[in-house]
């Protein structure tokens, strides 16, 4: 269709509103680039914008300059899939001040999301400027009025619906601090609102008509996760409330709260969505629901003929890490790679075609408890958001990876021109080992989740260059050698580099035998376990790592024959800011010749790590070399958790997942 010569100076490009123009809704939009110039017809002004996002993406990275350009002529009609694409920010555990949250903005309309749910307030603090209540906001940091006008203003002029969120009745920790007579009890810790008291409901309806005069979208997110419903059984405020409404239990209490709730909203011309438990008890007639521990709550909602937006943990909590990598900043937990988003469908088989409209669509959920600074956020976030918004303006239908890999080319210049912090984590060489016992060596295979760019390795611990091998086939991977793979984009490293060490050894492939057992929650592979070659990363839930709980790790690792050695190492995982597990507090190595008889050999003692985040710590020992057949590994677990831990003295854990000799 030949090309169009552009500058920024001339007047080329022309748009109209025409309602119904096109079939697909009201984000509609043609878009015909032709040699006289560039037309735009969308059903609504927000049609219009979306076709302006899309010649964005045939344009150069970067846009117009002041020079000229050719660009292909090209007609596309285009719409939506799902009306709700959505992304929600939590600010409460981490502030995000207002710069960010406009930049933010920007993300979501760069990628055609449409719907920014904003976490405003949770157990961590309170984040919105309330002018009846100005204690809640007066020792954080948070959003006055004037900056939430402002950013509101700026959304809408990108066609992105801001759907705030107060928390209720769990996960107010942050206010009940403050005012403490909403409890049930007010001198008992406690993050739930009492649901028997009528100042609660008070002071949530005038926190709620100051934020229904801040937002205009017609639909209020009130939480309702995670109650813990132990209080209201103790309560005599909560329980004659069940007596006077003829509740059964407190799951129907919680119920009466929500519906309570949504009853004020409709009132003042709005809906409530909360998280799947606001379906605990009963749902209210209105209510949509978010469903989040899966998709088990949207389906029965949508069944229900109740709207649904689908936000599952897998594959759409974009705080779990991006690949298995150790390198991978502290995450939550959990993997949602690329290439799970991009397979991401809001509407499952269980759901009758006669109710999947009820699927308003899906959203990526941006959890902060380990992310601190704008930078990590947009990390978390991208090339994810990529996925997401293929999955839910394309729809799967039109899922095509080898497609969306490819754009993915020019996708990463454009962030790059928008200053946009991305993740290379989709290009990180994955490494897969098996274990050649019939050569005694590793057949170690690298894949990327992205393969657009070469691997390129060495096998002598040297970090690889572009003169290094390009990755092509199997490697077989000897005792002695240390893998490392990069990958390489225009000459420059992208994503982490891929390191392997001390495998195989002496201890590959050999027989372990155990004086404790592991838990079955946490068996790893089993007796084969610990000379497998098969490493965990640093999540906690990772299918390799070998668990003991409030018990020694103590195992006996036969070498088949008398062999000299000279040294061992074991690898351990440590996350007390999560889970109960610990590094070891020493770790003991014992010889033997028969496997009866065993002589010390090393002992390496280690003060407590107090730190939360998540590690790997590979222990070394060395020790006087001798011809031994059996070693004993021995390490000994802290039993409990240290003094000022979150737990502290709960019963503590120890992870493991290989040992070697050498």
């Amino acid at each position: 269709m030949g090309t169009i010569t552009l500058s920024d100076t001339i007047g080329v490009i022309h748009t109209d509103v025409i309602e119904g123009f096109i079939p697909g809704g009201p984000e509609a939009y043609e878009l015909d680039v032709n040699p006289d110039g560039i037309l735009i017809k969308g059903n609504s002004v927000a049609g219009v914008f979306y076709a302006r996002q899309t010649l964005d993406q045939i344009l150069p990275p970067g846009g117009l300059t002041d020079g000229e350009m050719e660009i292909p002529c090209v007609t596309i009609r285009d719409w939506p899939a799902f009306p709700w694409r959505g992304g929600m920010l939590d600010v409460s555990r981490h502030f995000f001040p207002k710069e960010f949250i406009l930049k933010y903005i920007d993300i979501l309309a760069f990628h055609k999301l449409n719907h920014f749910h904003w976490h405003l307030t949770d157990g961590t603090a309170w984040r919105l400027e309330i002018d009846a209540y100005p204690e809640l906001t007066a020792n954080v940091d948070s959003y006055s009025k004037e900056e939430v006008r402002e950013i509101v203003k700026y959304a809408q002029e990108r066609f992105v619906t801001i759907i705030p969120e107060i928390e209720m009745p769990g996960h107010s920790e942050a206010a009940l601090e403050i005012l403490p007579e909403l409890r049930c009890n007010p001198n008992e810790k406690s993050g739930v609102y009492c649901a028997g008291k009528e100042e609660v409901f008070e002071f949530l309806e005038t926190v709620l008509t100051e934020v229904m005069e801040l937002f205009p979208s017609d639909i209020i997110h009130v939480g309702g996760d995670e109650v813990g419903k132990g209080q209201w059984q103790k309560c005599p405020d909560c329980q004659a409330r069940v007596r006077s409404e003829g509740l059964d239990n407190e799951e129907e209490l919680q119920s009466y709260f929500i519906k309570r709730i949504a009853a004020f909203l409709k009132q003042n011309g709005r809906k409530l969505i909360g998280w799947d438990e606001i379906m605990e008890g009963g749902l209210s007639v209105d209510a949509k629901v978010m469903s989040w521990r899966g998709v088990a709550g949207g389906i029965e909602a949508s069944q229900m003929g109740h709207d649904v937006v689908m936000s599952p943990g897998y594959p759409c909590y974009f705080d779990h890490y991006q690949s298995s990598h150790e390198d991978e900043p502290q995450a939550w937990g959990g993997l949602n790679g690329i290439k799970d988003v991009y397979g991401f469908n809001p509407i499952p088989d269980e759901i009758p075609d006669g109710k999947r409209h009820y699927v308003l669509g899906g959203q990526a959920n941006l959890w902060t408890e380990q992310i601190a600074t704008p930078d990590q956020a947009e990390y978390m976030m991208m090339p994810r958001y990529s996925a997401l918004s293929e999955a839910l303006w394309s729809g799967p239908d039109k899922s095509d990876w080898a497609r969306f890999e490819q754009k993915m080319i020019l996708q990463l210049h454009r962030y790059e021109a928008l200053d946009y912090n991305y993740s290379g984590s989709a290009f990180t060489p994955d490494l897969s080992i098996t274990l050649d016992e019939h050569d005694a060596c590793l057949l170690a295979t690298l894949s990327q989740e992205l393969n657009l760019y070469p691997i390129h390795y060495s096998l002598d611990g040297q970090n690889p260059t572009t003169s290094s091998p390009v990755y092509s086939e199997t490697i077989h991977l000897k005792a002695g050698q240390s893998l490392r793979a990069q990958t390489f984009r225009e000459g420059q490293p992208l994503g982490f580099m891929t390191r392997l060490d001390d495998l195989p050894n002496l201890a590959t492939g050999k027989t372990v035998s155990y004086a404790t057992q592991w838990e079955d929650s946490y068996a790893g592979s089993k007796e084969k376990s610990l000379t497998d070659a098969q490493l965990a990363s640093k999540r906690g839930d990772h299918p390799n790592w070998q668990g003991f709980q409030k018990k020694d790790l103590d195992v006996v690792l036969d070498l088949g024959e008398e062999t000299e050695v000279s040294s061992a190492w074991i690898r351990f995982f440590q996350h007390a800011g999560m889970t109960r597990v610990m590094f070891p507090s020493s770790v003991e190595i014992f010889g033997s010749v028969d496997g009866n008889e065993f002589h010390f050999l090393a002992q390496q003692d280690f003060a407590t790590d107090t730190s939360l985040e998540a590690k790997i710590k590979k222990i070394r020992i060395s020790f006087k070399g001798e011809k031994l057949r059996f070693i004993r590994f021995k390490a000994i677990n802290p039993k409990v958790l240290f003094p000022g831990h979150p737990r502290e003295r709960m019963d503590a854990w120890i992870f493991t997942d290989e040992l070697g000799v050498n």
